[in-house]
């Protein structure tokens, strides 16, 4: 399998992403200035099985009151990051991601 220049990475684990096993999701994010901003973010399929296998309580009580990187109870992989960024504005590790 070759990587081609239109390859990205996964959010949420880093992971070399192709054409074909990305998954682009349209997320929602609340920036610093109290803004909401929409844009495409990419996902490997094993981070979106594990995110939504996880209870959305736990992980939202282990990354914003604990400042703890949440782990799948499927296999232990990490299903938390920190702030991100693209061209369409910056998202700060503050911001707060809304699910659609």
């Amino acid at each position: 399998m070759s990587v081609s220049k239109s390859s990205c990475t996964c959010e949420l684990c880093f992971g070399c992403l192709c054409g074909t096993c990305k998954i682009l999701k349209k997320l929602t994010f609340v920036t610093t200035e109290r803004q909401l901003m929409q844009r495409k973010v990419s996902f490997c399929v094993q981070c979106l099985m594990d995110a939504t296998s996880i209870d959305t309580l736990e992980a939202a009580r282990e990354q914003f009151v604990y400042k703890k990187t949440v782990h799948s109870s499927v296999n232990g992989s990490s299903t938390a990051s920190g702030g991100s960024s693209s061209s369409d504005g910056v998202i700060s590790s503050s911001s707060i991601p809304y699910g659609s």
